[in-house]
């Protein structure tokens, strides 16, 4: 697909517009005391440099930087991610910088992710924010098989920039989350969705704030970080409100949070992140760098 068309934006009907097909599949596999990519697909607008060992206290622990080399997400967008987490592994996947969603023209983008978490497998999936153009729809969904030994950190954050300041919106933005054991059983469904007009007004559910952040720990709950942790961190900061609660079937935490700006997001995604390794295997991890 292509973002122009005829020398401008491509506006053509949804008809005529074909989907562009995209995915970013990993396998993750322990190598004595590493964590080996031990498959990769990686297709366009995706791409993979390769994995970075970040901290030299926690061998088992790999950091992936998952990158876009098309400058975004366009009109009628179909990503696909596939991350299994093998027994022992521990991985951590981000992005380089905020991911720009841009008018799609009617023609709603999706991202579709799929997790399967083994024995004793820990995985940080925290990309930075998306950042929605007026006329974005997107639409995000996650599958998650969690194994009851295992830990799980995942985030999303969303925003919206005018950058033409003429008063319009993104869209909509669509969210879904279901997390099942290794049964099938349901364990989780989280889901939103929220139109640009309902963001932007004056009644906004976000009130004074700019940034909405969402966390879900999931596992094994000795391998999760403690609510005092999570406060300690979260909770007493004075540019984001949070809550944290429990999670049915004793699945684990959500964690929602509004913020005031991007750099407060990700000062809070740090801090989680490095809880969550603690918590999950014992050693602090280093600050990344993006």
């Amino acid at each position: 697909m292509n973002v122009y068309w005829n020398g401008q934006f491509d506006r053509r009907p949804e008809a005529e517009v074909q989907d562009r097909r995209s995915r970013f599949d990993l396998s993750f596999g322990r190598h004595g005391e590493r964590t080996i990519i031990e498959r990769q697909y990686v297709s366009y607008p995706f791409h993979l440099t390769r994995p970075f060992a970040l901290d030299p206290d926690i061998p088992a622990l790999t950091t992936v930087y998952q990158q876009s080399s098309s400058g975004g997400v366009y009109r009628s967008d179909r990503l696909t991610s596939q991350i299994k987490m093998g027994t022992g592994t521990a991985a951590h996947i981000t992005t380089q910088a905020a991911t720009i969603v841009h008018d799609c023209y009617g023609c709603e983008a999706s991202q579709c992710t799929q997790i399967d978490m083994e024995e004793d497998a820990f995985l940080g999936l925290v990309p930075e924010a998306l950042v929605f153009f007026p006329g974005a729809e997107y639409a995000t969904s996650l599958d998650i098989t969690l194994h009851p030994t295992s830990a799980l950190m995942i985030g999303e954050s969303f925003t919206e920039h005018d950058f033409a300041n003429n008063l319009r919106t993104f869209g909509r933005f669509c969210s879904e989350t279901v997390v099942r054991d290794t049964s099938g059983r349901l364990l989780v469904r989280e889901c939103f969705q929220i139109g640009g007009q309902d963001f932007a007004a004056a009644t906004t559910p976000i009130g004074p704030f700019s940034i909405v952040a969402n966390f879900l720990m999931l596992g094994k709950r000795a391998r999760l970080p403690t609510t005092d942790a999570i406060a300690t961190k979260v909770l007493r900061r004075e540019d984001c409100v949070a809550g944290v609660s429990e999670l049915p079937n004793n699945a684990g935490l959500s964690i929602k949070v509004l913020a005031s700006s991007a750099a407060a997001v990700r000062a809070v995604t740090d801090d989680l992140f490095s809880i969550a390794v603690q918590s999950a295997l014992g050693k602090v991890p280093h600050k990344r760098r993006k």
